[in-house]
């Protein structure tokens, strides 16, 4: 994600943070997005190949990072952007994740 400081707390807010093995900030990268550097580190972290991965966007420069690092996008409540699936709901991708 682009946000900074407040990703921590809005994961803690929502008493999400115990539900990710990794997050990645504008802080913890040199090229914040559109540039894929972070989802590069992602991939290299968990030892992924980029068709082994799905990234889930709802903007243009999340589908622009999703294009140069290589990896499928999904487009959450966005039909306008160009994108492998379409998700209206968050229930949708578990069929996604079916095929």
């Amino acid at each position: 994600t682009n946000r900074g400081r407040s990703l921590d707390l809005a994961l803690q807010h929502f008493h999400l943070e115990n539900l990710f093995d990794l997050t990645i900030s504008s802080y913890q990268v040199t090229h914040p997005k559109p540039h894929p550097e972070c989802l590069l580190k992602i991939l290299e972290h968990f030892r992924l190949r980029p068709d082994e991965a799905l990234y889930i966007g709802d903007s243009r420069v999340d589908l622009l990072v999703s294009q140069q690092a290589a990896v499928p996008f999904a487009a959450y409540k966005n039909p306008r952007l160009e994108a492998r699936y379409h998700l209206e709901d968050h229930r949708e991708l578990l069929q996604v994740l079916a095929e």
